[in-house]
């Protein structure tokens, strides 16, 4: 057995060159050389790795938000999830700890998560930041018919972009006194122009009034300046995400002044993330 293994680290590590093509040949030797009861320790070691390292992302992924908490699948697409955003776009996350978010939070009580939108990525970016999971509403007609299946899983409420379906509301109003913690961005659509919040619409002014939850502002900057609202999914960038200071409902003036209270948070944490 240390036969095997010394030929392996001198495989890896390749021939006296130190040649990658060394290093190949003198592994294949090594093994074309190796005794069935070796191999079979071998293989012993690589099966007991590979299940220790499936079991501690089992154990991490069970600790991460999902659909539902029975969806061993949703935590393992969080660990996926975790790893695309911290990687491929480099994020970082600022402002309030997310711990710090989750202690505040009422037991029982529903939290607005309201966002600036800058790209189709943003709610991946900050459903990484948050140690709780996030139903997102989303325009119907981005929903793509082949599609619908995933948006079914992640519960996805569903608007309607015309104004004359309500039900998205209600939903959304039932999710949070039930507790839950419903996404949306305020805008309507994504801003093109960096550092500039769009006018808010009253919508979540109105869901925040008609379930009496408390709401977490939430400002993005650097994500990738691209066409379409998917195309920032395929494209590397820098993307920030700061978390601001949980808001409580009846800190809030209501209607149209409580859209432009939060619009005008966020616009000052964009601008100076910008800045």
């Amino acid at each position: 057995m240390g036969g095997l293994v010394g030929g392996l680290v001198r495989g890896a590590k390749g021939g006296p060159r130190g040649g990658a093509a060394d290093g190949v040949q003198a592994t294949m030797a090594t093994l074309a050389s190796t005794t069935p009861e070796a191999m079979w320790v071998l293989w012993g070691i690589v099966g007991l790795s590979a299940w220790g390292l499936l079991c501690a992302v089992a154990f991490y992924a069970g600790r991460l938000p999902r659909p539902s908490d029975d969806d061993t699948f949703g935590g393992v697409v969080s660990v996926v999830l975790r790893a695309y955003c911290r990687i491929f776009h480099a994020m970082k996350v600022e402002g309030e700890l997310a711990e710090t978010i989750r202690a505040s939070r009422a037991p029982g009580r529903g939290l607005l998560v309201v966002c600036n939108h800058t790209a189709g990525v943003d709610p991946l970016l900050v459903q990484t930041a948050l140690p709780f999971y996030v139903r997102w509403m989303m325009a119907r007609d981005m929903i793509h018919p082949r599609l619908a299946f995933v948006f079914e899983w992640l519960r996805v409420i569903e608007v309607d972009r015309t104004g004359n379906d309500r039900s998205s509301v209600r939903e959304a109003v039932r999710a949070l006194r039930a507790g839950e913690a419903v996404g949306i961005f305020p805008e309507g659509r994504i801003g093109r122009e960096a550092g500039k919040v769009l006018a808010f619409l009253p919508g979540a002014g109105v869901i925040a009034h008609m379930s009496g939850c408390d709401i977490l502002p939430v400002a993005i900057v650097g994500t990738p300046a691209k066409a379409g609202a998917f195309g920032s999914l395929l494209r590397p960038s820098k993307s920030r995400v700061r978390l601001l200071a949980v808001v409580r409902a009846e800190e809030l003036p209501g209607g149209a002044k409580t859209m432009a209270e939060l619009e005008r948070r966020i616009g000052a944490a964009v601008s100076a993330m910008q800045g």
